[in-house]
C-alpha cells in the first residue's frame, strides 16, 4: 500500500492509501518506456480501499462483503513520475469514461495505418485525447498546494 496526495482540485477525496494493482498496463508501459511503472487503485473512501485489499489478503472475506458497497461513481487517474509534475484526469461515471477513450481508439485504429502490434500510448497524446474526448479534462498539477490549472491541449 502506499499513499499518494490527491490534486486539490479533485473535490471529495482525502490523502489516503493506494492498494498495489497488477494491471496489464505497468508491465506493458514498463517494457516500451524503459522505466519502472506501478499501478495502484484507491477507492474514494479509505475504509473501501483498505476493505477491497482485506479480501484480496483473505478471499475469504469476500463472504461478508455487502450487497451494495459504500461508496460513488467519482473517479480520478493519475500518472506521475516519482520527480516532476502529474498529469491527472477525474470525472464521474466511469464505465463512461472508460467506453469513450476505448471508443476513441477505435477512431484512431480506423483511421491511422498501425502496421505493428501497439498501445494506445503509442499512437494517441494527451492533446489529441483531450482534443477527441473533451469531456475529459486531462490537468497537470506538479505537486504544489494547487494544481496549476492548465489543462492539457
Amino acid at each position: 500500500m502506499k499513499t499518494f496526495r490527491i490534486p486539490p482540485d479533485v473535490t471529495g477525496y482525502r490523502t489516503g492509501p493506494a492498494v498495489r494493482a497488477d494491471f496489464s498496463d505497468q508491465h506493458a508501459l514498463t517494457r516500451d518506456l524503459g522505466v519502472p511503472v506501478r499501478t495502484y487503485l484507491r477507492l474514494d473512501t479509505s475504509t473501501a480501499t483498505l476493505g477491497l485489499a482485506a479480501m484480496t489478503w483473505a478471499p475469504a472475506l469476500q463472504k461478508v462483503v455487502p450487497k451494495k458497497l459504500w461508496g460513488s461513481d467519482r473517479w480520478v487517474a493519475m500518472a506521475r513520475a516519482d520527480t516532476g509534475p502529474a498529469l491527472w484526469v477525474s470525472g464521474r461515471s466511469q464505465s463512461v469514461a472508460t467506453a469513450a477513450i476505448a471508443a476513441r481508439a477505435v477512431q484512431v485504429i480506423r483511421d491511422a495505418a498501425i502496421s505493428k502490434p501497439t498501445w494506445f500510448h503509442a499512437v494517441e497524446t494527451t492533446e489529441s485525447l483531450q482534443a477527441a474526448v473533451p469531456e475529459l479534462s486531462v490537468r497537470q498539477w506538479d505537486g504544489a498546494s494547487r494544481s496549476s490549472g492548465k489543462t492539457v491541449h
